[in-house]
């Protein structure tokens, strides 16, 4: 899809440029987001791939570059994500270890109405069931994602691989039409990339929503997304489809010029 072309666009960055004092973190970077389409990121330790998520949740200012949603100007504030639309998760899950799967959950299927972390939490404490039809939405949510048994449990009590579908059960219990994910398969063994993939990839057609998927993991990137863009020391070094950038030089240079954590 052409920068400039809005039609069933969901997000679009155009030009981004991100410095924090002389450190140029995104130069110039666009983005497009179709309208139920996945599209990943990709790069190296300090690409700036979570300065792209950052930018797109308000978090960070660009110094330059424009960010349009539904083809309108889009400058959201992190407390307006949710009644925006807006769903993400955090690297390594950030969910709330005090807290049980369902609770961790009920917190993004309230928030639905009602934004901010904080607020969310303090309606947890003074409620432990404010709303039937809430709880029974976020039980709905670990259904559909076979977390049933696990509602009950603590973040700390669960196997490796099902947090991640924790946190994103959390993200979806809030409806989004946008879902950001950030490094979702750390840690993963690869048949539970497998079941994550499949798991991404039915996002679009059973939720509506469009997907950015962050991921070191190329992988499950290239097999779920529609188009990558690649980042290299805040740049757009490349982009394509899964099949254009399988024998693409510049992405073979990217990933061999040094190691690749998640701490981009």
């Amino acid at each position: 899809m052409r920068c400039g072309d809005t039609a069933g666009v969901t997000l679009q960055l155009s030009g981004i440029t991100v410095r924090f004092g002389a450190v140029v973190a995104l130069e110039d970077v666009s983005l497009t987001v179709p309208d139920r389409g996945i599209v990943g990121i990709i790069g190296p330790n300090g690409a700036g791939k979570t300065t792209v998520f950052n930018v797109i949740c308000g978090l960070v200012t660009p110094q330059s570059g424009t960010m349009t949603r539904d083809g309108q100007p889009f400058r959201p504030k992190p407390h307006e994500l949710v009644r925006l639309g807006i769903a993400r998760t955090l690297q390594h899950g950030g969910l709330f270890e005090s807290m049980t799967v369902l609770d961790n959950v009920l917190t993004g299927a309230r928030d639905q109405a009602r934004t901010g972390i904080g607020s969310a939490l303090a309606r947890l404490r003074r409620a432990a069931g404010e709303s039937p039809e809430v709880r029974e939405r976020a039980r709905a949510m670990l259904s559909d994602l076979g977390l049933t048994a696990y509602a009950d449990h603590r973040p700390s009590e669960l196997p490796q691989a099902v947090r991640p579908k924790v946190a994103l059960a959390r993200a979806l219990a809030a409806q989004p039409r946008l879902l950001l994910l950030d490094e979702p398969a750390a840690g993963l063994s690869a048949e539970q990339v497998d079941e994550l993939a499949r798991l991404i990839a039915s996002l679009p057609r059973r939720r509506g929503c469009s997907v950015v998927l962050v991921d070191h993991r190329l992988d499950l990137v290239m097999r779920v997304c529609q188009e990558v863009v690649v980042l290299d020391a805040g740049r757009v070094v490349t982009r394509g489809t899964p099949d254009q950038l399988r024998d693409d030089p510049i992405l073979a240079a990217v990933y061999t010029g040094g190691d690749d954590d998640a701490s981009a």
